[in-house]
């Protein structure tokens, strides 16, 4: 199980798709958009392209999209001179056609850990899911801990900047109010985690940190106080990178400290089996969010909406979100 940030690990999501997507064989895609995002669904397969050599099997007319979620440049290269992305920035994304049968590897130069082999036959596998991967959401990146990876992580400078800014957002007023300015309420761990992290995220960019990228948790998930208990099916928090290890800001979850991910994880559920986790850009705001492609307008009027939770208290016991 990992819960410290790669090393020299580069991490790349693919995708393939099978069918003509009526655009050139190849296509370089900034921040994370794609040019299917208006036609039908297609069939897709996903998997992680990491250090090491990694093998896809695909049928001739396949469209692959590899997305970078690793936090440094990448490039997909062909082995023998056939394509080369040029760089792929973090959250971009470059798409091929392969419309023979044969085997083509690939390497990232800027990585050389990062190599794949790319097999396309008739024979292969039917491809059975259908996601359009230019709208892939916070719910459908959902990775069992085992297989998640920290890429594209905001880096703050040290432990100490961390817990820093931990502090702030727990004990700050920054909430607007009739009476003046409030502390995020999070103690009121019944539900409201959305607008709480939008709200702790704006002030620590205010105040100079980096913005955080934002953590989802699905599954059978609880926290109590006391003997007070909520049930939840998702979760989600801010998140940063710092001297190599993620941090989880999340003091309705810990309220001491910023948490590794993986004590994180430890402290909303028993079965940690049953829980995915996706990594989404700082303003994901509900498992719908777009994962990649979200903009701030997905956080308009979270202090509102954090005031109709709070006025709509319910029995605790009951399964929500948080």
């Amino acid at each position: 199980m990992r819960c410290t940030l790669p090393g020299k690990m580069g991490t790349l999501l693919l995708f393939a798709t099978s069918g003509i997507l009526g655009c050139a064989d190849d296509a370089h895609l900034a921040n994370g958009t794609s040019q299917t995002r208006d036609q039908e669904a297609l069939s897709v397969t996903t998997t992680v392209i990491a250090a090491g050599k990694t093998t896809i099997a695909i049928r001739p007319g396949t469209r692959v999209l590899w997305v970078n979620t690793d936090r440094k440049n990448h490039s997909i290269t062909s082995t023998i001179g056939l394509w080369d992305s040029g760089r792929i920035k973090p959250g971009e994304v470059f798409a091929r056609t392969f419309e023979d049968e044969g085997e083509f590897e690939f390497v990232s130069v800027y990585d050389r850990e990062v190599t794949g082999t790319i097999n396309s036959s008739q024979g292969a596998n039917r491809i059975a899911s259908s996601i359009d991967p230019s709208a892939m959401t916070a719910m459908d990146m959902g990775q069992p801990f085992e297989k998640f990876r920290t890429g594209l992580l905001p880096e703050w400078q040290t432990v100490a900047a961390v817990e820093q800014g931990f502090r702030m957002i727990r004990d700050d007023k920054v909430i607007r109010s009739e009476a003046g300015f409030r502390r995020i309420p999070w103690d009121f761990f019944e539900d409201a985690c959305s607008p709480r992290a939008a709200i702790a995220s704006e002030a620590l960019e205010k105040a100079g940190f980096r913005r955080p990228a934002r953590l989802f948790a699905f599954g059978p998930l609880s926290v109590s106080k006391g003997d007070q208990v909520a049930n939840w099916w998702y979760h989600l928090a801010p998140v940063v990178a710092a001297e190599g290890q993620a941090f989880v800001l999340d003091p309705t979850v810990n309220p001491d400290r910023a948490q590794t991910i993986q004590e994180w994880l430890s402290r909303i559920t028993v079965t940690p089996e049953e829980v995915t986790l996706s990594l989404c850009n700082p303003f994901a705001y509900t498992p719908w969010s777009m994962c990649y492609i979200s903009g701030p307008e997905e956080e308009a009027g979270a202090e509102e909406e954090l005031l109709l939770y709070e006025s709509g208290r319910f029995h605790l016991s009951a399964s929500t979100s948080s």
